[in-house]
């Protein structure tokens, strides 16, 4: 957000002990998005209340921007995708460059898994303005994004190009969070690359600095590629022991789709140490969860 004294509303000047209070709310949502997302949303809607009371426009543009961010890590996409959009029209209004690229990127990452043009079209936008503005938190940022992108067209090496530009400037940024993401990223490249010693080594680095910091989403994501490196080494007993911690983790966040990806974890794993009966098992409960999905969706 950028730093200033006041904003005029019109009527009155707001001043900056007026504003501190939504700032705070802002922030406190923000470090939430990977901790708690349901407390992400809760705090980031005080902040816009506050911030609408105030008529204090940046302070909404951010309350519907990480408000985004809480439902996207609670798979509420639609919900996200309406807070985008609210936040990118009040940046607009504010003239706020940085405001909006933010906002490009984090529409890009929910476009990722569902139309790849649409993503990198407002990947691209992202960086143009980063770039522009030469803000290396920014470009990092997107930077990050754009190796998840290549990583889903399968271009990994590229991907990995991308991850290290990041890591490298987040280092520097003292970037906490996308340092851990960016070593959660490079293991799930390595172990799609078959590299399962050096999968194993960054993903126990950034499951460690996670839980560290208290990360619960983050812990539960990269547990979930860790059971599977244990799975394919087979280091059973590790394994169990993964999913069983990413299983608790998943029901502390109460989400049902990284549950529902540990139960197809525990087919695989049984699958691999020839337990049929325990494969079938787990298999049945995926497909009766996909099942409902289905119907659900339609």
């Amino acid at each position: 957000m950028l730093a200033f004294t006041g904003y005029a509303n019109g009527i009155n000047d707001i001043s900056k002990d007026d504003t501190s209070e939504v700032k705070s709310l802002n922030r406190q949502a923000l470090a939430n998005r990977l901790i708690d997302p349901a407390q992400s949303i809760v705090m980031a809607n005080k902040a816009l209340g506050a911030a609408q009371k105030l008529n204090y426009n940046e302070g909404i543009a951010e309350a519907y921007r990480v408000r985004g961010l809480g439902q996207y890590y609670s798979n509420m996409l639609i919900e996200s995708i309406n807070s985008y959009l609210s936040a990118l029209s009040y940046y607009r209004k504010c003239k706020d460059e940085r405001g909006v690229a933010r906002v490009y990127n984090n529409i890009g990452n929910l476009y990722r898994d569902n139309d790849y043009d649409r993503s990198r079209e407002f990947f691209d936008k992202a960086m143009e303005i980063a770039e522009r503005l030469k803000d290396p938190s920014l470009i990092a940022t997107v930077s990050l994004s754009y190796g998840n992108f290549y990583y889903r067209k399968n271009s990994f090496n590229k991907a990995l190009s991308y991850y290290d530009k990041s890591l490298k400037m987040n280092i520097v940024l003292k970037d906490s969070t996308n340092i851990i993401q960016c070593l959660q990223n490079k293991g799930v490249i390595y172990f799609n690359m078959r590299q399962m010693d050096l999968a194993e080594q960054f993903l126990t680095q950034a499951v460690k600095e996670a839980k560290e910091r208290d990360l619960n989403e983050t812990v539960a994501s990269i547990d979930l590629t860790l059971a599977l490196v244990y799975v394919n080494a087979n280091k059973f007993a590790e394994a169990e022991k993964i999913i069983a911690e990413g299983v608790a983790y998943s029901q502390i966040l109460k989400d049902d789709k990284l549950e529902h990806d540990f139960k197809y974890t525990n087919y695989q794993l049984e699958l691999k140490r020839k337990n049929f009966e325990g494969a079938v098992k787990y298999l049945s409960e995926v497909y009766k969860k996909d099942s409902l999905e289905k119907k659900k969706q339609l």
